[in-house]
């Protein structure tokens, strides 16, 4: 059940949807590094040091089990309300508030964190019928490999 008509959103390949938006996220990471870096370090996010528990978790574990907390069971569960079934965004809105609930590293990673949820559970509900979970699990994994290697290369930033 696709809530969406079908156009050329929808019937995008993964690899464009991936890239789309892993450039999307790329940008977002940049932009609040900007506006982290210019506010005063009392609301700067604290986040954990990275190791090998911090890459496993970050890389595997958390896109496993975060896209099934935060993408696949409010879709699940609410797309069986007829009222969600034809107003997607209040699923999309849920789920990345819930997604965001588990990331209050700071005030400002927080509005980041519902900015990325929403991407995800938009991304989930276009692919719904085309792998959806296993689509947001590899972006999501991808993505915090990128943001690792940010923080580990320019930690500054």
């Amino acid at each position: 059940m696709n809530i969406f008509k079908t156009n050329c959103i929808t019937n995008a390949s993964f690899v464009k949807v991936f890239t789309l938006t892993i450039i999307v996220k790329v940008f977002l990471v940049v932009l609040f590094a900007i506006v982290e870096n210019t506010l005063d370090p009392v609301y700067q996010a604290k986040l954990p040091d990275v190791d090998v528990k911090f890459v496993i978790l970050g890389l595997i574990v958390a896109p496993i089990v975060e896209t099934f907390l935060f993408q696949f069971l409010p879709f699940f569960l609410m797309s069986k309300i007829n009222y969600f079934r034809t107003h997607y965004y209040w699923i999309i809105a849920i789920s990345a508030l819930l997604f965001a609930s588990t990331h209050d590293y700071s005030h400002l990673y927080f509005i980041y964190a519902i900015i990325s949820g929403a991407i995800y559970s938009f991304v989930y509900i276009l692919r719904y019928e085309k792998g959806a979970y296993w689509s947001i699990v590899i972006i999501h994994l991808v993505f915090n490999l990128i943001t690792m290697m940010l923080n580990t290369l320019f930690p500054n930033f």
